[in-house]
């Protein structure tokens, strides 16, 4: 984010007092929109209302070409701007983190809109969240567990589900994690943000558009000594990615659009250099991405040609 930019979000640095941390905190909640006719209106709405009443407001930051501020006009305490993906999700992001600000707003929720929560999930989620804000002051971002409700069509899905109760005799159960970890990133959806903190490390980075937003912003609150929590026995429905009906071999990851899958590929180069300290991370995610687009794909040419893109102008950055 540009300095000019920075220097509108001094007015975001809060000081809470140990009297203010008693009090149950207000938080808002900033929903990005792109797109969302192809997911229907009505499930939209409902997705927001799975987490509004625990929202003293809402901002929804639309990134599609056309407006859809009739989704505002159905829910109550709704803020409506049209963003038309000027700066990617970052730039929406920025929009809704910086009215959260000027409406003095110290936490803000940052949701996808194809994100919904069980109710029990949402309730114990702000309880908890509550609960830390005493035990902690570092605590910048608060998270949860993200399950994948894509629906997905490959063949190897079926023997997987069949294989699944002898390799848990085999083997035993998968060994859960701790139900509180801090981690060194986290998705941008159902993250509960500090927005003082947003404003000390000048926002979301808008050059990365799309993918890698969120961990970038994760690295630098972590750079200026502030703590992510995560809540591993709580979590969200989410959908990761559109899915496709055949691949070769397996499937790790959702298979984006050429211009997500583009993004994916530029971003993580650059991000592995300028963080050398979360290398193996992003170089993992970036073989991974080559062999599903590339390998694993019945579009192997076109795919490794914007890979090959990708990584020639991430050494522009």
């Amino acid at each position: 984010m540009s300095k000019w930019m920075t220097k509108q979000y001094k007015n975001c640095n809060f000081i809470t007092s140990k009297k203010q941390k008693s009090i149950i905190m207000k938080i808002c909640a900033v929903v990005i929109l792109y797109n969302p006719e192809e997911i229907r209106l009505e499930s939209v709405i409902r997705n927001i209302n799975s987490y509004a009443e625990y929202m003293e407001k809402i901002y929804i930051i639309d990134n599609s070409s056309s407006e859809h501020a009739e989704i505002a006009e159905k829910l109550k305490n709704t803020v409506y701007f049209s963003n038309k993906n000027k700066g990617g999700i970052g730039g929406a992001q920025n929009i809704g983190l910086k009215q959260a600000c000027e409406d003095g707003f110290e936490w803000a929720m940052t949701m996808d809109q194809d994100t919904i929560f069980e109710s029990e999930q949402i309730k114990s989620y702000i309880q908890k969240f509550n609960d830390f804000l005493e035990k902690d002051i570092n605590i910048a971002s608060f998270s949860l567990r993200a399950e994948n409700i894509t629906n997905t069509f490959h063949w190897i899905e079926i023997p997987k589900k069949l294989l699944r109760p002898l390799k848990r005799a085999v083997f035993g159960k998968k060994k859960l994690p701790p139900s509180v970890t801090f981690p060194p990133r986290c998705i941008a959806s159902a993250n509960i943000i500090k927005t003082s903190v947003w404003s000390t490390v000048g926002g979301f980075n808008e050059f990365f558009f799309i993918d890698q937003v969120d961990y970038e912003f994760c690295y630098k609150i972590i750079e200026k000594g502030f703590k992510i929590i995560k809540f591993n026995d709580i979590y969200m429905n989410q959908h990761f990615g559109e899915a496709h009906g055949f691949t070769l071999f397996r499937k790790r990851y959702p298979k984006y659009s050429s211009l997500r899958y583009y993004y994916c590929i530029r971003n993580s180069f650059i991000i592995k250099r300028l963080y050398p300290q979360y290398k193996s991370y992003h170089e993992e995610y970036i073989r991974d991405l080559f062999f599903d687009n590339c390998i694993n794909s019945i579009h192997p040419l076109k795919n490794f040609q914007i890979f090959f893109k990708a990584y020639k102008d991430s050494k522009k950055f």
